[in-house]
């Protein structure tokens, strides 16, 4: 039910994001990368046409097309920013309910982005019992065998997505029988913007992808279409953070004993759970009554 819960708020905000920049942002990374590219256009105009925002004669004097682009430009800066603002909000808000004490002030926002998709992609087993034997034994969502057939699953995937892209005919059988072949979830989390990454973390950890393989997954294809040039697989994880194994990915993240204090919020939430619970117990006991 709370993995439910959660992913209906995740599509939540994502559809709220998306209606604010009127574009198909999903993640952290790609409203930064489209944030980045928007600047440097804006920045390129303005020197090319000696306009700057405090004048406001410069700007009335670029030709009409020149103005509506430049206006549109900022309209969408400004877009892009507020994004962001909301997916930090959104991300600060996660994290303090599930570990209230713990400082995230110095990760940047990508980095708070992949803690609470860590979070949400492990579930239960981003918990205390399940932590307290790491890095030697790291969380894992999948076993060994059900991972075997992952690498096939993302090249056949590639090819027939690519080869839709670019208006050649291909056969979806293939793709749709090694689906049947997985795990309903497992699917969904390699078609997520947030959770192939975990998921390919995963299966280095098993041993099923070497880190280079598993990185490839998450490199971005250019291809070009008859409506022009498309950048296939433009997902999280590959671009500010590669993939490695889960014990790497959160030492990296927790550096020191950052890992102490993750604990000790995770054993504290249980307790609190508990507590609750035998709250509740007693209230209905009292009813009963």
């Amino acid at each position: 039910m709370n993995e439910v819960l959660i992913d209906a708020r995740d599509e939540e905000i994502i559809r709220h994001i998306q209606s604010v920049v009127k574009q198909p942002v999903a993640t952290v990374v790609g409203a930064e990368e489209r944030l980045q590219k928007v600047q440097q256009q804006t920045a390129a105009l303005m020197q090319q046409h000696g306009v700057f925002l405090q004048n406001k004669a410069t700007i009335a004097r670029l030709p009409e097309a020149e103005r509506a682009q430049f206006e549109k430009q900022l309209k969408e800066l400004k877009r892009l920013q507020l994004a962001l603002k909301i997916f930090g909000t959104y991300y600060d808000e996660r994290i303090h309910l599930r570990m209230p004490s713990l400082d995230v002030s110095d990760k940047s926002l990508v980095e708070r982005e992949w803690l609470v998709t860590a979070m949400d992609y492990y579930g239960e087993a981003f918990t205390k019992e399940q932590l307290d034997d790491f890095p030697r034994t790291p969380p894992k969502k999948y076993e060994k065998e059900q991972l075997q057939l992952v690498d096939r699953y993302l090249t056949i995937k590639q090819q027939y997505d690519i080869a839709i892209l670019k208006g050649e005919l291909a056969s979806p059988h293939e793709l749709l029988a090694l689906q049947k072949q997985l795990d309903a979830r497992l699917v969904k989390d390699l078609n997520h913007p947030r959770y192939r990454a975990f998921v390919l973390s995963d299966c280095i950890g098993e041993g099923v992808l070497s880190e280079e393989q598993a990185n490839q997954y998450l490199a971005v294809t250019v291809v070009q279409t008859k409506d022009g040039v498309i950048r296939y697989n433009d997902t999280f994880g590959g671009k500010q953070l590669k993939v490695y194994g889960a014990p790497f990915l959160f030492e990296q993240f927790f550096k020191g004993k950052a890992i102490d204090r993750i604990l000790d919020e995770l054993e504290y939430e249980e307790f609190e759970k508990l507590q609750a619970q035998r709250k509740k117990m007693e209230s209905n006991l009292k009813r009963k009554r």
